[in-house]
């Protein structure tokens, strides 16, 4: 094997992940592309209980059309509200946001119910 340098046995090297070819009589070094950065979104599942003047109204739905337009302009977007099923809690709403938790304790929507600010999951 004299006269056979090493870069022309072993053409490939990994550089941050990407393959690059180091044998230039293969061809030139090829640039690694940028990655794609990819904001993170955040689900936040919250549950509580309804205020006592909210039991027994109709008028909830127009006051969660409210939540959700203040929501919006905080940066969350409010997917789903209802009623769940098989917990103690009689509300839940889910939220998707590319905003931390930080920023969820940091709002002040007076929702119709309460726990919003402890009784959470966050989905990453």
């Amino acid at each position: 094997m004299m006269g056979i340098k090493l870069h022309q046995v072993l053409p490939l090297t990994i550089n941050n992940g990407y393959w690059m070819n180091l044998a230039p009589r293969w061809g030139a070094i090829q640039v690694p592309r940028m990655r794609e950065v990819e904001v993170m979104k955040f689900g936040y599942i919250v549950y509580g209980n309804l205020k006592p003047e909210w039991m027994p109204t109709t008028n909830l739905k127009k006051e969660m059309e409210r939540v959700k337009e203040e929501a919006e302009k905080h940066g969350f977007k409010m997917k789903y509200w209802g009623h769940p099923y098989g917990v103690s809690e009689n509300m839940v709403v889910v939220y998707e946001s590319d905003k931390t938790l930080d920023a969820y304790h940091g709002l002040s929507l007076n929702n119709p119910f309460t726990g919003n600010r402890t009784d959470l999951v966050i989905i990453p």
